[in-house]
This record gives C-alpha cells, structure tokens and sequence, in this order.
C-alpha cells in the first residue's frame, strides 16, 4: 500500500464521517479549531492506507495510543471489524481477496506463527516479565528478518490464539504497573 495522499483524504473523507461518525474514536469528542481530527492509521502503519485502516481521530489520542495497550486494543478491535464490514469507499479499491492474496497471507502466517510460539515459549520460561508490546515489537523485527515480512496486527493476532481462555498455552496479565505481560498458564 501507498501513504495517505492529499487527494486520497477527500475521497475518504465522506465515507469515514458516514462509516465511523464524527466524534473521536478514542475519547469520544468532538473535533475543534484547537482541537481538530487527523487522519489516523489503525494498526499505526502509515503505508498501510487501505480504507479499512484509517479513522479520524484528535491528534492527541493519537499520540497517546502508541504508549496504549488499551487505545491500541481499541484501534486494533476497530480494524477487525472495518475489514469485516466489506464497506467499500467509493473511488478506491476494495480488497480483492483473491486466491493470490490469500495464498502468500497463509504462507506468511504458516512462517510467522511458529516464530511467534518459539519466542513466546523461550521468554516466559526464563520466568521474567514479558511485556506484551515488547512481545510484539521483537517478534514482529524477528519475523521480518527470517521472512522478510512482519506486521504487528499479525503478531497480535497470533498472540491472542495462543492466549485463549481454552486452548492457549500463555495467559496476558496487567502487572503493577497496569501494563499487559505474557506468561505461560499453569494448570489450576
């Protein structure tokens, strides 16, 4: 994908207002003068410009949600839903999903996944603090390195199969501090 381009944000503009309303996605206000709306790119992304990764939202939260793991599950949850909408933007490509597309997506996760539970499993039995976006930051470095290719909304996703309330072998907790760790569940 390309950057948001001047002439893209028209076109988006209409649809994004009809699609997400006009407040904030974040704090939920209004836009201002001192207080106006940017394009924001959900998975932070800025090449990633697909109509179903960008909302507008105040410059500030926007800022803020980089150092959010709560701002980011919201923009995270968000996206999911977008992609699943099947909203197409008039004037610009819908996701084709082609048998093409699917094929190098399933490839892709067929690599990256098992780099995902290798790093998983050798970090939290070192019986450290693992930080969840620290997780997701070195796994993602570790997967565009072996593969060539590495998304941090994939390395999340992946994390979250593995830390379902079921099957998974890991469990995400707030330590002290409030912020969200990885560690390996224990059979009660």
């Amino acid at each position: 994908m390309s950057r948001l381009s001047s002439r893209m944000k028209v076109r988006l503009n209409p649809f994004l207002d009809k699609r997400d309303g006009i407040l904030c996605l974040y704090c939920k206000g209004g836009y201002t003068a001192t207080n106006p709306y940017i394009y924001e790119h959900l998975n932070n992304d800025d090449n990633d410009s697909r109509p179903e990764n960008i909302i507008k939202a105040h410059q500030t939260c926007n800022c803020k949600k980089k150092y959010s793991e709560k701002m980011l599950a919201i923009a995270l949850g968000k996206l999911k839903m977008n992609e699943a909408s099947k909203l197409v933007c008039a004037g610009m490509k819908a996701n084709t999903g082609t048998e093409k597309d699917v094929s190098s997506c399933v490839a892709i996760n067929r690599k990256n996944k098992p780099i995902t539970i290798q790093f998983l499993h050798e970090w939290t039995s070192r019986g450290e603090e693992l930080l969840l976006k620290d997780a997701v930051d070195a796994i993602t470095n570790q997967c565009y390195i072996q593969n060539g290719s590495g998304s941090q909304t994939a390395i999340y996703s992946y994390i979250d199969s593995l830390c379902n309330s079921y099957t998974g072998l890991f469990t995400i907790y707030s330590n002290p501090q409030g912020k969200n760790c990885i560690r390996r569940r224990t059979e009660n």
